[in-house]
């Protein structure tokens, strides 16, 4: 058996649930262009799970620094 290149494609509801969202939130995104996403027709739309992750790896914000956070006042 031989691994394929070929990627796969989720619908909305497998998509929503990789990435732990509601399909209404995708809808949302899908609307602002922050995924990108693949219209077949009116009604069938895929999406490569992993230009998904990529498109939404650009919103990721660097963690807080703790230093500071856990003094205490006496």
């Amino acid at each position: 058996m031989h691994a394929t290149t070929t990627p796969v494609l989720l619908n909305k509801v497998q998509l929503a649930e990789a990435i732990g969202i509601s399909p209404r939130q995708i809808n949302m995104m899908m609307a602002a262009r922050q995924i990108p996403f693949i219209r077949l027709s009116y009604n069938i739309v895929r999406f490569d799970l992993q230009r998904v992750l990529a498109a939404l790896a650009e919103f990721e914000q660097p963690a807080i620094s703790g230093e500071g956070m856990n003094a205490t006042s006496n």
